[in-house]
């Protein structure tokens, strides 16, 4: 052979080692191969060889354009040359054998790729040896073309095998171990285990960057390939940045016609599709079907996939005889290339039944929904998104056609498996990002309740949907944050995980500090919590929750949703929100209440809530109208019961319950009639059923903080009631220019508390931040001071530098309100301290604790916290998860009850209410008796202004209910 023919095979080789075009790696050569021949074969072959030189250059250049047909019939001449002059069992013959297979894979012709990649492989373990760079190339491509198959278990196999190989002959940072890990990385995307797939897909991008730099197509790929992860969790704005940052790359470095052009085009397309802008993403798919068809040609999967698209978006236009063409055209395409039992085929079928569903045609569209789920449970098994998705497609069918028994089984099925994804890939995101997992999911969770009233099964599965995704995001975070305190490899980036969280918590902060600081709060979050145990997911039956009631006990469950019908129009098909109440009896009897439209209760709530907090005259009516609203429809389903566990949904979650007019035989208030027990979701019924985790013995009581002096002129938080009694308040109105008062109440509520159950007393200078950082597991901790809740200002003009009295400032305490906009409410809500009025007084200390601090601290088996101050319970209400705010971070760090305010109230009036509680504490009344105990004395107090709802409502506790051992 002439050494010119060699040295051309080597350069291929390099360049198909730099450039990556396709997903499996070109071979081409072996270095043995370059062993001398003498001169007298080498001009009997002269004319020969250089004719073959001729044929892979042109070869090469025809792949590199992306016309793989006309490129493989110039590497058949190559191949039927190498088996005769050099053997079939030599090296290069094999290479000849791999770019072959690679490129009928390319063209969806897997039958006749997998006897070649087979043949290759066999003569590199052969001759080369199992632990060679070339086999483990081979390995890498058979695995590419049997996940093109979805044989996932054979191609992980052949996957992990390479990239050990690799690993050992060029170490952890080579061009080709981020091929293998980009290639393992997409066999477990396909399965929809992104949490395995995002690391390894950062990992090959870092590679590539590094070795071949920030611009180049490889790279380019990464980007890519890691955007689609991020698409797939939900983070739109994520993926995009990548998405624009990888095709740019692509545009100018690579011809605009390349078939890799295509895929950059499709997946932004597709992201633009997905958030319903539909006039971008249009061009893109038209542009890159075009591309991808003078590639592949007009029947090749990759132009299905083009079509496919080109489907989806048609369809969520409505145009749905257009969309219906293009399904047809994927289907077909797919059922030759890739077979009928291929998950790709499932898509289409899907997708063709879809439109049949939307259209009415629901006989047309069971049979292929039912093919596709086949297909999917098959191939990708119970536990896959895909598999979700077609089982809540299905279950949309029946409950279309009036089969409500079927489509409430399905249902229950799609919604198990979503829970259980959620509880797989959630605890590898950042925290803050969990809920755009959740978001990716559907319509499903919604849809159940709009079958509550059906039957007693639509009862049950609405029930059964509530009870496994209400909360389900915080019981997470509950759970990683009790790992995270363990000892093990996660400590050190758990507790510089604490210091980004508590330099977040600083207002002081710069815009560009705090986007620099989330950033890295992200990259940490995601390093410890893949150092953590997985967890293992949970599904709860309404029956197991049943069993933890006790036999006069009824749960009730608030929803808020939107009644969905597919029978009407697609725009008329969710109507206008309403609340629901499930009501579960001990015999496991579950009764739905309609409550009416979600509007009407919300802007009654909201007019009692103002009531109170005004004193009103009108409060009583107010809450008047809110007990007809919400309480008196459910007479009838609860019965005798004495205890109601109550789970509130949305607005209800700052409704005082206690306070709420029973009307009946018991009448007078419900507190009066009923024993209230507040619940973040039912399930934790079965949580408080296991062995309490023992806590220290310490009771820590923190009152009367020195918020520290001010220059600026001192306004009090206080409010000026018309008799003229001026009543200091334990948080503040938040107008601007003010300043936390000394509240001087709480100096003697923390000595009377200390006086009744023992513990440590920290007032004044003592009370800080940090000291209660430092608190591990106790007891019971109270903290007496104010409290504060900011509403998200994101969408309000910023205002200008002012002293607000929550904020931190600059060196002379000034604070920028617009730092505010778009933070996390855990960021928005949290307690004023020792030092507060002097932020910058002290570096490691700025007065401050922050819900999202609390939710950090180490408080497994905590009975009992206590924030004796204004708005503690307040924060945003989000869908699924109840309130973000103090109430949820305490929960997190692991305490097993919280007590919390409504609204702001009376320092000397809490002083007292603080006092008579723990007073019945003490006497060994359990925390929800105590509560109700206490507030029935207020009720009669001596102090006419004391037995007003404003004073004895305002604080709810949520959790365990039952007595604390001071002992």
């Amino acid at each position: 052979m002439s050494i010119a023919i060699h040295k051309h095979l080597r350069l291929l080789c390099i360049c198909s080692a730099l450039t990556a075009l396709l997903p499996h790696e070109l071979l081409l050569h072996s270095p043995i191969a370059l062993a001398e021949e003498d001169s007298s074969s080498l001009i009997s072959r002269e004319e020969e060889d250089k004719e073959i030189l001729r044929t892979l250059r042109h070869a090469e250049k025809l792949k590199n354009d992306g016309q793989y047909a006309a490129a493989v019939e110039l590497y058949k001449k190559v191949r039927l040359w190498a088996e005769k002059n050099l053997g079939r069992n030599h090296p290069d013959t094999a290479g000849i054998y791999n770019i072959l297979a690679t490129l009928y894979a390319e063209q969806g012709q897997h039958k006749t790729a997998e006897p070649l990649f087979k043949m290759a492989l066999l003569v590199y373990e052969q001759k080369l040896g199992e632990d060679n760079q070339l086999t483990a190339i081979a390995l890498n491509n058979l695995a590419s073309l049997y996940q093109r198959q979805a044989l996932y278990k054979k191609a992980e196999e052949l996957y992990l095998r390479a990239l050990s190989i690799k690993g050992k002959l060029l170490g952890p940072v080579h061009t080709s171990v981020a091929k293998s890990l980009n290639n393992l990385a997409s066999l477990y995307k396909a399965q929809g285990l992104y949490s395995k797939s995002e690391p390894l897909y950062e990992k090959a991008l870092k590679i590539s960057e590094q070795t071949l730099g920030p611009n180049h197509p490889s790279t380019a790929n990464s980007l890519n390939n890691l955007a689609s992860i991020y698409h797939e969790q939900g983070l739109y704005n994520e993926a995009k940045s990548l998405y624009l940052r990888s095709l740019s790359i692509q545009q100018k470095a690579l011809r605009e016609d390349h078939p890799d052009i295509a895929i950059s085009l499709n997946n932004l397309a597709s992201l633009y599709e997905v958030q319903g802008l539909y006039s971008k993403a249009e061009p893109l798919y038209q542009q890159a079907l075009l591309i991808t068809e003078q590639a592949f040609g007009k029947h090749h999967p990759s132009t299905s996939k083009r079509l496919n698209n080109l489907g989806i978006l048609y369809h969520k236009q409505g145009l749905h005889d257009k969309a219906r063409s293009y399904y047809q055209m994927a289907l077909s395409i797919r059922e030759k290339t890739l077979g009928p039992d291929h998950p790709s085929t499932a898509i289409s079928l899907n997708n063709l039944a879809s439109y049949y569903y939307q259209t009415g045609l629901y006989t047309e569209a069971e049979p292929l929904y039912s093919r596709a789920l086949s297909i999917t449970e098959k191939i990708l098994g119970h536990q896959h998104p895909d598999t979700a998705i077609r089982i809540n497609n299905l279950a949309s069918i029946y409950k279309s056609q009036g089969d409500y028994v079927k489509a409430i089984s399905f249902l229950k099925r799609g919604l198990s498996i979503q829970n259980i994804l959620i509880q797989r890939e959630a605890p590898f995101m950042a925290r803050h990002k969990r809920q755009a997992l959740i978001s990716t999911f559907g319509s499903a969770q919604e849809k159940s309740f709009s079958l509550a009233i059906r039957n007693s099964d639509g009862a049950n599965l609405a029930l059964f949907a509530r009870l496994n995704r209400q909360g389900l995001l915080a019981q997470i975070e509950k759970h990683q944050a009790k790992l995270s305190s363990l000892p093990g490899s996660q400590q050190q980036a758990a507790s510089e995980l604490r210091s980004i969280t508590q330099q977040l918590s600083s207002l002081t902060l710069q815009a560009e500090q705090r986007v620099a600081l989330r950033s890295r709060q992200d990259e940490l979050e995601k390093q410890l919590y893949r150092l953590l145990p997985v967890l293992k997911p949970r599904i709860v039956e309404v029956e197991q929750v049943a069993q933890a009631l006790p036999s006069h006990g009824v749960l009730v469950e608030f929803q808020k949703y939107r009644p969905f019908d597919g029978k009407k129009a697609k725009e008329e098909r969710w109507g206008e929100a309403q609340y629901l109440a499930m009501i579960l009896k001990a015999n496991g009897l579950v009764e739905v209440v309609e409550l009416g439209k979600a509007a009407l209760i919300d802007q009654a709530i909201e007019n009692a809530i103002e009531g109170i907090e005004k004193q009103m005259g009108d409060a009583p009516n107010l809450l008047s109208k809110v007990s007809r609203l919400v309480i008196n429809p459910l007479m009838a389903s609860t019965g005798e019961a004495t205890t109601w566990f109550i789970s509130p949904d949305a607005e209800l979650n700052r409704l005082p319950f206690a306070a709420l007019p029973f009307v009946g035989e018991r009448e007078g208030y419900l507190s009066n009639a009923v024993n209230l027990r507040l619940l973040t979701t039912g399930r934790e019924l079965l949580d408080l059923q296991k062995p309490r985790v023992n806590a220290s013995s310490d009771v820590l009581v923190f009152a009367d903080p020195s918020y520290g002096s001010t220059e600026a002129p001192r306004l009090v938080a206080s409010k000026r009631r018309g008799d003229g009694d001026i009543s200091v308040k334990r948080s503040a109105d938040l107008p601007d220019h003010l300043r936390w008062e000394r509240l001087e109440a709480t100096a003697k509520e923390g000595e009377a508390i200390q006086q009744l159950i023992g513990g440590e007393l920290w007032m004044r200078e003592q009370a800080t931040a940090e000291a209660v950082k430092r608190t591990v597991a106790p007891k019971v901790l109270h903290l007496a001071t104010h409290a504060f809740y900011l509403p998200d200002q994101e969408k309000q003009e910023p205002r200008a530098s002012s002293l607000l009295l929550n904020q931190r400032g600059s060196v002379r305490g000034e604070v920028r309100t617009a730092s505010l906009q778009g933070e996390s409410p855990l960021l928005r809500s949290g307690i004023a301290m020792a030092g507060a009025n002097r932020p910058n007084a002290n570096p490691n200390d700025d007065g401050y604790l922050t819900a999202l601090e609390v939710a950090q601290l180490d408080w497994d088996g905590t009975e009992l916290v206590v924030i004796s101050a204004c708005e503690s319970g307040r924060g945003d209400i989000r869908a699924g998860e109840g309130v973000y705010g103090l109430k949820r971070a305490i929960a997190v760090a692991g305490a097993r009850s919280s007590l919390l305010s409504l609204w702001k109230v009376d320092d000397s009036a809490t002083a007292a209410f603080m006092e008579s509680f723990y007073q019945r504490l003490k006497e060994g009344r359990g925390k929800g008796q105590a509560l109700a105990e206490t507030q029935k004395e207020f009720k009669n107090h001596p102090i006419p202004m004391w037995r007003d709802p404003y004073v004895w409502a305002a604080f709810q506790l949520s959790g365990d209910w039952r007595p604390v051992d001071f002992n």
